[in-house]
Formats: structure tokens, sequence, C-alpha cells
């Protein structure tokens, strides 16, 4: 069985009037593989997570791993496994360390979009 995502085209015009309204309202948004892959990743996340001292934009993040880019005060490996398990978490309070050595206090909500049912032909 291949692993297979529900994939949202981030491109789709209702994505982007999504992501305006996240960007406008200071709300991290950042979407990757159970690999770490960053697949997309908004604004709020880029300026809060101080990126900027390493990439020139949230679009330069695409295909990074997640763990490059910050160090959660919690096994990542670990929240993913937590995440495939129970399908999401909610209100999981955390601190992190930024590629500047800053360390920020954190609230992630994340769920799955993980579709068993794909399979290849």
């Amino acid at each position: 069985m291949k692993t297979n995502y529900a994939f949202i085209d981030i491109h789709h015009p209702e994505f982007q009037t999504f992501i305006k309204t996240l960007d406008f309202a200071e709300i991290g948004y950042c979407r990757y593989q159970f690999n770490g892959k960053i697949d997309f990743i908004n604004e709020p996340v880029f300026r809060l997570l101080d990126l900027d001292t390493k990439y020139n934009s949230p679009q330069d993040l695409i295909g990074v791993d997640i763990t490059d880019i910050y160090d959660i005060h919690s096994s990542g490996a670990n929240i993913r496994e937590y995440i495939r398990q129970h399908k999401q978490i909610k209100n999981f309070e955390h601190t992190l360390t930024t590629i500047k050595g800053n360390v920020k206090w954190g609230l992630l909500d994340m769920y799955s979009m993980f579709d068993e049912t794909l399979q290849d032909d």
C-alpha cells in the first residue's frame, strides 16, 4: 500500500482566501507529511520560528524537514506517532527553540489527512 494523503491544491482561490484570513489573524498554519517534509507554511509560522534568518520566504521551506527549522521540547517523532494513532492532537502546550536560539511557547493543534483507503493499482 502506498502512503497517500488527502491533497488540497494550495493554488486554489478558496485555499488562498483561507490562508489570507489566517495570516490576517496571525494564526500559523503549516502542512507537512509524516516523513517531516513541509508542503506549506504561512507567514505567521515563518515569523514565529524566526526563519527569516535562514530563508527568504515561506516558499523556500517547501520540501525542508520540519525538524530542521525548530526544536520542539518534545520529540517530534513522538508527536507524529501520536497523530498516526489518534488522528489528531488538540491544545498541546509546548515550548520550542527557534533557529535563532529563542525559546517560545506554543499551542499546537494537529490532525491527520491520511487516507488509508487509497491503494496503488
